[in-house]
């Protein structure tokens, strides 16, 4: 599930090529190129039917109407403007910026590429995906309590081969093997996988 829900992501991500306008050495130069090949500082124009191939700041904009429920599961379109927001709000309230992966509805827009690639929104959801969600404080508590537990065990078990290699009477090898098993599993208390298994 993971594995399709990372497939669907990538493919938000994979467009058509993409009107560019870059200026280098003062030279400006019009260009058609992949989205993968979307640099910061790139200007882009987009329209209707447009799949935003980056994380974009809208420089200029008409009648703007994106579709972002590929982020946030709303179905109702959005409209988008070239006004500057406060530094306050959270970029994905900014209705100055749109963002890759999502959908033009209506109008056009020219746009200044501020992300690209993994440096997304769309590309952070993914590496969260890939990652896998973080671990609660239980987790890591039960963690520490289990390999507190195993140093434990491990210790005690330790001593008792000692102790059955120095006695005076001389053990077998499977009694000494008896021995140190019997130490080290009365070791493991036996609520443990119940509480964990519950927890």
């Amino acid at each position: 599930k993971a594995q399709s829900s990372m497939e669907a992501l990538r493919s938000l991500q994979v467009g058509e090529s993409v009107q560019v306008t870059r200026t280098d050495s003062g030279q400006r130069s019009d260009l058609s190129i992949s989205p993968e090949e979307l640099v910061t500082g790139d200007i882009i124009f987009l329209e209707a039917g447009c799949r935003i191939p980056a994380d974009v700041r809208i420089l200029h904009c008409s009648n703007l109407e994106v579709d972002n429920s590929a982020l946030t599961g709303e179905t109702i379109p959005d409209m988008r403007t070239s006004k500057a927001e406060p530094a306050t709000i959270v970029s994905t309230e900014a209705r100055c910026l749109a963002f890759s992966g999502t959908l033009i509805l209506k109008g056009s827009a020219t746009c200044i590429v501020y992300a690209t690639g993994d440096r997304t929104f769309l590309g952070q959801i993914a590496n969260t995906m890939r990652r896998g969600p973080p671990k609660s404080s239980l987790e890591i508590q039960i963690q520490h309590f289990v390999h507190t537990i195993a140093l434990v065990a491990v210790g005690i078990t330790g001593c008792v081969l000692l102790c059955d290699l120095l006695a005076p009477k001389l053990r077998t090898a499977s009694e000494v093997l008896e021995n140190c098993t019997t130490a080290l599993f009365s070791q493991v208390p036996e609520g443990l996988l119940p509480t964990v298994t519950l927890s």
